[in-house]
């Protein structure tokens, strides 16, 4: 019986995690600023992802580079999609793990952030990325 009365508040910590994570994944409505940029974030689709214990800063960097390679947005061939990150070095330096194919943008980043704790906001010029707890996103 104690047992099941430790588990509860376990279970109540990754509950609220979860309703945080999944409301800090969710997207208010594109703004006219921000439109074009959510609407490259849709088409541009990443051949192959294979990280293996890959720091979040690099896989950040292979985002980018994979965007930029992909984007065949008109006007904006290889412009691709820059990533802001606001995190500190531990978490930046967290290890993801994640193989996909044929995977568009958002969804290989909403990947990267769950695993390494992260949310995301599209931002005009680039996409914004903080620690999941950080109060001020």
């Amino acid at each position: 019986m104690t047992s099941k009365i430790g588990l509860l508040p376990l279970f109540g910590l990754v509950s609220l995690l979860a309703l945080i994570h999944s409301q800090a994944q969710s997207q208010s409505p594109p703004t006219q600023d921000t439109r074009e940029m959510d609407a490259k974030f849709e088409a541009i689709v990443i051949p192959t992802i294979a990280f293996k214990d890959t720091p979040v800063r690099e896989a950040f960097d292979f985002l980018r580079d994979q965007s930029k390679a992909h984007d065949k947005s008109a006007g904006a061939q290889g412009k691709g999609v820059g990533f802001v990150l606001k995190l500190d070095d531990e978490q930046a330096s967290r290890l993801v793990t994640l193989n996909l194919d044929e995977v568009p943008l958002r969804d290989a980043l909403r990947y990267v952030c769950t695993l390494a704790n992260l949310k995301y906001r599209v931002e005009p010029h680039a996409i914004l990325v903080v620690n999941l707890l950080d109060p001020s996103f």
